[in-house]
């Protein structure tokens, strides 16, 4: 699956670190996204997101805390935020259109830059107020079949 930049971004953001040297990343904007899934090339086009929240990284690297309150796209790192989901009663992958998610994610070790993320150790989900909660695996299979029948009609939506 891949995630691009829309025709809309006024995303802004802002930098700040902590007395105890943590970074916390402020975004505000509005955000539309296409999701296109490689295997058979299903695509949501212009998903519109709220892109405001926020992005605490702890000071030594190695956890990270999301918080996104609004219309959000989530997509686990690996196997382990994927059970912390599920335990959540939340898909692997999926879009909610109202509430809040909130999770910790803490690394093996911290990120270093251009190399591929370490493997998550654990995700604590701090707050799930979501509603509205879609799973983006059925979204795409919608969104193929929906080309599949124009396919076969010969039509076209408008």
């Amino acid at each position: 699956m891949t995630r691009s930049i829309g025709d809309i971004d006024t995303t802004q953001y802002r930098a700040l670190v902590t007395a105890e040297g943590d970074t916390v990343v402020e975004y505000r904007g509005v955000v539309t996204v296409d999701i296109t899934r490689a295997s058979d090339g299903a695509r949501l086009e212009e998903l519109a997101l709220t892109d405001s929240g926020f992005e605490t990284y702890s000071a030594d690297g190695r956890s990270v805390t999301y918080d996104w309150p609004g219309t959000w796209l989530v997509v686990a790192f690996d196997e382990v935020e994927a059970a912390a989901f599920a335990e959540a009663g939340l898909p692997e992958a999926f879009v909610y259109l109202s509430g809040r998610l909130t999770e910790t994610v803490t690394f093996a070790a911290a990120p270093e830059h251009g190399e591929e993320m370490p493997p998550v150790t654990s995700v604590q989900i701090l707050e799930n107020s979501t509603e509205y909660v879609f799973d983006l695996c059925d979204l795409l299979d919608q969104a193929a079949e929906t080309t599949t029948d124009e396919a076969a009609s010969g039509t076209s939506a408008p």
